[in-house]
């Protein structure tokens, strides 16, 4: 049985998807975090102190590694890398010398502070930024989508006009709290802080935190079942995409597989193969408005060979064969 090493971010749990469908190919997985603790604290110093911090917990990476028999594994797979060190990567070459290593971006180089420093590193590099992929002559590949229906549970009566269901950063709440602005429109919205730290923080900069309802605030991440109940109830799902970032998240693929209509700020989506008038809405971050119209647009459908090619089968064989796919129209 082959054998692949994947370091990737537990990220609401989309490693899970990564390594079930490894494991449907063929594959004995291996996972571990790319950062060595999970807790938020860790990831706040992080990003203030990334050098002190990923050199005082190289040691955690080296026993965790270390653990693990892995001297036949064929791949190494590493998603974000975000702890990751120059002195790691390469100790890790030393330990797997058979093993090709490939790196993956699912956030804007602005975003994983010292990416450049390992990233020359690796036998391949791919990213979802199409704009990092073309400065970095790295590989392009979007990101994919989880083909969960949840045996069929949900309902198919809509309840909300449009959801939010995310992590809050940037300008995020603003946004949000302007389209709430809309009464005759009901939506449903759940606002996501690592913890109440964060949660105060984040007030400071932007009041309209402030006035938004508690019920609406949390500081445990949703479910992947709920977010599905809770989107099979929606007209339409918002994005709003981080200020520093250009590719497309796995809300914009999972909204349009799952015929939901799409309001977000990317206006790079208009360059995507998925854009479609009847399943997209651009909104501006700084006079954000819906247009009511689009809401009782019929959904125009995705094709299969679109779907194929955002399912995670083909994002995983594209990574490891080190393939820039020609993108499906």
């Amino acid at each position: 049985m082959k054998e692949i090493f994947l370091i990737c971010p537990p990220t609401f749990g989309y490693y899970k998807t990564i390594v079930r469908t490894l494991e449907e190919a063929g594959y004995k997985v291996y996972w571990i975090s790319d950062c060595p603790i999970g807790a938020s604290w860790y990831k706040v110093l992080l990003r203030l102190f990334p050098k002190a911090i990923k050199s005082l917990f190289e040691e955690r990476f080296l026993k965790i590694i270390d653990s693990i028999d892995l001297e036949s594994a064929s791949q190494i797979l590493v998603v974000k890398g975000e702890a990751l060190t120059p002195f790691l990567v390469k100790w890790m070459r030393r330990k797997f010398p058979k093993s090709k290593m490939t790196l993956y971006l699912w956030d804007s180089i602005k975003n994983v502070h010292g990416i450049l420093d390992i990233a020359e590193l690796f036998d391949y590099v791919a990213t979802f930024d199409m704009k990092d992929a073309t400065k970095r002559k790295w590989g392009y590949r979007p990101l994919f989508f989880r083909d969960e229906k949840g045996g069929g549970i949900f309902s198919s009566t809509i309840i909300y006009d449009w959801c939010f269901i995310g992590t809050i950063h940037s300008d995020r709440h603003r946004i949000i709290s302007s389209l709430r602005k809309y009464k005759n429109l009901n939506p449903f919205v759940f606002s996501y802080f690592q913890n109440f730290i964060v949660y105060l923080a984040r007030a400071i900069c932007d009041k309209s935190i402030w006035t938004a309802s508690f019920n609406s605030i949390s500081f445990k991440p949703m479910d992947s079942i709920s977010i599905k109940r809770v989107v099979s109830q929606s007209r339409s799902v918002l994005d709003v995409e981080h200020p520093m970032q250009n590719g497309f998240t796995m809300r914009t693929i999972e909204t349009l597989m799952d015929e939901k209509k799409l309001i977000t700020t990317n206006r790079n989506i208009l360059n995507m193969n998925l854009y479609h008038p009847s399943r997209v809405l651009i909104i501006e971050r700084s006079n954000p408005k819906i247009d009511q119209e689009f809401l009782g647009l019929p959904f125009k459908k995705i094709s299969n060979e679109l779907r194929d090619y955002y399912s995670c089968r083909a994002w995983i064989d594209g990574l490891l064969q080190n393939s820039n796919d020609i993108l499906p129209s």
